[in-house]
C-alpha cells in the first residue's frame, strides 16, 4: 500500500512518470511477494489475501483524500 501511495503522490506531482511509478511499484510488490514464497514464509492465499486487501485499502484512503481535498476546496 506504500508503494502505491507513494506512486499515487508521484502521479499526481509528474503526470508522464505515473504510469512508470505504477509498473514500478507493481513489480516491486510482487518480487518481494515472490520472495516469501520462495523463503517458504507465506502461503499464496496469504499474499492474494494481503493484496487485495492492501488495494482496497489505498483505493479508500484516495477516495477519503479526494473527497476530502473537494469539500475544502469551496472554501
Amino acid at each position: 500500500m506504500l508503494y502505491l501511495y507513494f506512486s499515487y503522490l508521484i502521479a499526481f506531482h509528474f503526470p508522464k512518470w505515473g504510469t512508470f511509478f505504477y509498473i514500478l511499484s507493481t513489480i516491486l510488490v510482487a518480487l518481494m511477494g515472490w520472495s516469501s514464497l520462495y523463503l517458504n514464509i507465506h502461503w499464496v492465499t496469504d499474499l492474494i489475501g494481503g493484496v487485495c486487501v492492501a488495494y482496497l485499502g489505498f483505493l479508500f484512503c484516495i477516495t477519503l483524500l479526494k473527497s476530502i481535498s473537494k469539500k475544502y476546496r469551496k472554501f
